[in-house]
């Protein structure tokens, strides 16, 4: 029944998270759109606080109702979104992508211009969205091949797999779905005491997550990213030091540092927010074959994500989703704001409007 469930809810959940990310871009005020943006990535720690909460109070239970409790509040938020779902506004983009320009153009004005149909912002934004739709329904009939046939097509890819790949295999499966495994190799064997661990992590992750969200207004996307690879490299190389220190001395101190030790990475993953079949299936093995050599793997593998992230991703704060685009042009590239236009010959370099300038102005 819990691997139908866990089928039917991998198939959904995708679409909604999607979805909703996508729509609060679109949505927010550009000057607080990161922000947010990462307020919903980290509310997930507020179901998970629910859950871990509710399954330590009904663990004990002798009855079918211990699992029965958690499962059936599971069905609240989906009640949720289904009551409320209706009065969400339509994407903009969606909506000029069928030629709805007009209903576009209205929630841009209600939402980021508190009604001033003669917004510059709003202006910038809704020209820049029908050039992009405009760019993507010219392209829609090409094929899938040419993500690959420019360098920067290939970059676009490149990036695209490595955040999917690095979001899951950066050693977070193991605290996500074998917590209580890890906890196992340093003697930490019960269950209500697991339950603690779990809930009191959960709680740490929700309040240094939400530290972080709000930290994207100050920090630039690049040094995010590094600092929470870079800083999740150091952790899982001291996770694993105290990991074999108490596998070889039962030192209950060394058992301490690495409950410490799965807490700082909760620190560095809320920096960052194809590959979870691993965190499900493979790293279990690992731990049941090698015990806390496993951890060795990782250490190398956040540092390579690490020297990846340095020389390839590009800088993203500050430009609109239609500007970022450029970043990877191949012919038209955007530097700081400017495009250096070298079509039909011309190497002029002249000034662009965008959204992040007419913000500030």
């Amino acid at each position: 029944m819990f691997l139908v469930a866990r089928i039917v809810l991998g198939l959904g959940i995708p679409f909604c998270i999607g979805g909703a990310s996508q729509l609060i871009a679109e949505l927010t005020f550009p000057r607080h759109s990161a922000v947010l943006n990462g307020l919903f990535n980290e509310s997930w720690y507020l179901g998970a606080i629910i859950a871990a909460g509710v399954t330590l109070g009904t663990f004990s239970r002798p009855d079918n109702w211990s699992w029965r409790i958690p499962s059936l509040l599971q069905m609240l938020p989906s009640l949720l979104q289904l009551t409320f779902i209706w009065w969400v506004p339509e994407s903009p983009r969606w909506l000029v992508s069928r030629d709805r320009s007009d209903e576009a153009f209205e929630i841009l004005v209600k939402y980021h211009a508190e009604g001033d149909r003669n917004s510059a912002l709003v202006q910038a934004e809704f020209a820049e969205i029908q050039q992009t739709v405009r760019a993507e329904l010219e392209s829609s009939k090409r094929r899938w091949v040419e993500l690959l046939q420019t360098p920067g097509n290939r970059k676009r890819t490149f990036i695209a797999a490595c955040v999917g790949l690095f979001s899951q295999w950066s050693g977070n499966g193991l605290v996500s779905y074998y917590l209580a495994k890890v906890l196992s190799t340093v003697g930490i064997t019960d269950k209500r005491t697991q339950q603690q661990v779990n809930l009191g992590l959960t709680c740490w992750n929700l309040i240094t997550g939400c530290t972080s969200a709000f930290l994207t207004k100050v920090f630039r996307r690049r040094t995010q990213y590094l600092t929470a690879f870079i800083g999740m490299t150091l952790v899982f190389a001291c996770w694993t030091g105290a990991s074999a220190d108490y596998a070889q001395t039962k030192n209950k101190n060394a058992a301490g540092a690495v409950v410490g030790m799965i807490f700082g990475v909760g620190v560095t993953q809320t920096f960052s927010r194809g590959a979870s079949a691993f965190n499900q299936f493979v790293n279990p093995i690992g731990l049941d074959s090698i015990g806390w050599k496993y951890y060795i793997v990782y250490v190398v593998w956040l540092a390579i994500e690490a020297v990846i992230i340095f020389f390839v991703y590009p800088e993203t704060k500050g430009p609109s989703l239609e500007e970022l685009s450029r970043l990877f042009e191949d012919d038209n590239p955007m530097t700081k704001g400017r495009l250096d236009l070298e079509r039909h010959g011309s190497v002029e370099e002249k000034p662009v409007t965008t959204i992040e300038e007419v913000v500030k102005a």
